[in-house]
């Protein structure tokens, strides 16, 4: 954290007085940005975190620092101090999921491509590496595609008419300790196939009809329906020669 110290620098001035009096500052070359993150204390040459440090922004910092005493003609020394940061596992997967289309066919086969879910970790070593799990529904199921991308597969025969769409949860959990995870929400939407023949809503229908009945007189009414969506689901009506 900003504060800590990094390193006590010691340069050493055999002269008296004033001429063995020393301080110490950053040399001219080195830039503003990396003095807003590193202090160096004028008399005492301690150097301390000004700011927070990001590995994945930067690994390594070069410091170009000098000792120079307060004698008339100052005299100075100067010296490289090289910062490198330990990466630790400060950053959660990025989860992406791409899916084929914005709707899959309930006649879909098992094993039939959903989605691709692509994952990212900033962080270096097991803190980079990770591992995705599928959770909702055992129609799918999640496939390893390459090393940092998997696909939503079906697993199972799929019925619109029984669920029209599946919630389904993506959980990414890199290996660093303490690790960190991202779950993503995904709904995988069913289109639908002209799958369902109709069926009326009785087997039988027997009808009483009084002799001398004025033709077009209603005798009774056929209910029939049929599940499917849109023109799938639309039921027409014929009489079948005896």
């Amino acid at each position: 954290p900003p504060g800590s110290l990094l390193l006590a620098l010691r340069a050493l001035d055999p002269d008296e007085g004033l001429n063995g009096d020393l301080l110490y500052g950053f040399s001219p070359q080195v830039s503003p940005d990396v003095r807003r993150l590193f202090r160096l204390d004028p008399k005492s040459g301690r150097l301390t975190l000004a700011a927070p440090l990001d590995f994945e922004a930067q690994a390594t910092y070069e410091l170009d620092v000098q000792a120079q005493d307060r004698g008339a003609g100052p005299l100075s020394a100067a010296c490289k101090v090289i910062v490198r940061l330990t990466d630790v596992n400060d950053n959660a997967p990025a989860v992406a999921i791409t899916p084929l289309a914005a709707y899959i066919t309930e006649a879909a086969a098992a094993d039939s491509f959903v989605a691709l879910v692509s994952t990212s970790d900033s962080d270096s070593g097991p803190g980079g590496q990770v591992r995705c799990t599928l959770h909702g529904h055992e129609h799918f199921r999640l496939r390893q595609a390459y090393e940092d991308s998997y696909v939503i597969v079906s697993s199972a025969a799929l019925d619109r008419e029984k669920i029209p769409e599946y919630n389904l949860t993506v959980v990414a959990e890199d290996l660093g300790s303490p690790p960190f995870q991202t779950v993503r929400h995904y709904t995988v939407r069913l289109s639908d196939e002209n799958d369902n023949a109709p069926f009326f809503a009785r087997p039988v229908y027997e009808v009483a009809v009084p002799e001398n009945n004025a033709p077009g007189a209603l005798l009774t009414t056929v209910l029939a329906t049929d599940p499917d969506l849109g023109r799938n689901g639309r039921v027409t009506y014929r009489l079948l020669d005896a």
